[in-house]
């Protein structure tokens, strides 16, 4: 494909691009992607895998400018991913220039689909943008947008379980003031992947009762659901909830 998206002009690749879709789309996902994900606005139907390979295609070939702008503009589902998975895969000069472009891509996100999908393809540049990338997700975390705050918190969860960074990350959860059930999820969603490596130590915050009831119940559930931990962990960690 990505020879035929060279030749053609920004419109008529615009147009292949939703045909594209159209063609790799299914009634059947499209139900089941509406129910679970909430906010999912329009959408074709299509699998990720797809989606991968067409960013691929459109990211090796030529003046992408206007197709993205065209992808930025639109009000479907698809097509805002599309979006996110090419500027994961353009080459940048710096983390300034890729920094803009993810902050670009956040101002699309509107369920936690296109927040975790979009995350989950940055992790090829953590190793060139380690520690620019490790600063700017606490800046996003410290936003009051939700999807800024969402974004930051699985850009941590994704990539900087360190233990060198355990109590720096803990510190940054406990001022978190945004009440958003997306947010609130995130870090339900964080604490129990860290209790899988720090058990003690999330166990502590848990039993401390720092942290918003439903978050820790929520935690609580999320470890007592991971096939990660033992049947012993689990019954323990049980004795926490709040009720």
């Amino acid at each position: 494909m990505k020879v035929v998206l060279n030749i053609l002009n920004s419109e008529i690749r615009y147009e292949y691009i939703k045909n594209y879709l159209e063609e790799n789309s299914t009634k059947s996902y499209k139900l089941f992607s509406e129910k679970i994900i909430p906010n999912s606005g329009n959408s074709y139907g299509v699998k990720v895998g797809p989606i991968k390979k067409l960013a691929k295609d459109i990211v090796n070939s030529k003046d992408n400018v206007l197709l993205l702008q065209k992808l930025f503009k639109s009000n479907m589902y698809e097509e805002k991913l599309l979006y996110g998975y090419i500027i994961s895969l353009k080459k940048y000069n710096n983390f300034t220039e890729y920094s803009i472009n993810i902050d670009n891509y956040i101002k699309l996100i509107d369920n936690w689909a296109l927040c975790d999908l979009f995350v989950s393809s940055i992790k090829k540049n953590k190793k060139r943008y380690e520690d620019e990338l490790f600063i700017y997700a606490k800046q996003l975390i410290d936003s009051d947008n939700e999807w800024e705050v969402r974004t930051g918190l699985v850009i941590i969860l994704s990539n900087y379980l360190d233990e060198e960074k355990l109590d720096e990350i803990l510190n940054l959860i406990k001022k978190i003031s945004i009440d958003s059930y997306y947010v609130k999820m995130a870090i339900a969603w964080l604490l129990s992947v860290m209790y899988i490596k720090y058990p003690d130590k999330i166990t502590e915050i848990i039993k401390k009762k720092s942290l918003d009831k439903w978050i820790i119940n929520k935690s609580i559930q999320k470890i007592i659901e991971s096939n990660r931990v033992s049947k012993e962990s689990k019954e323990d960690i049980r004795y926490y909830k709040i009720k």
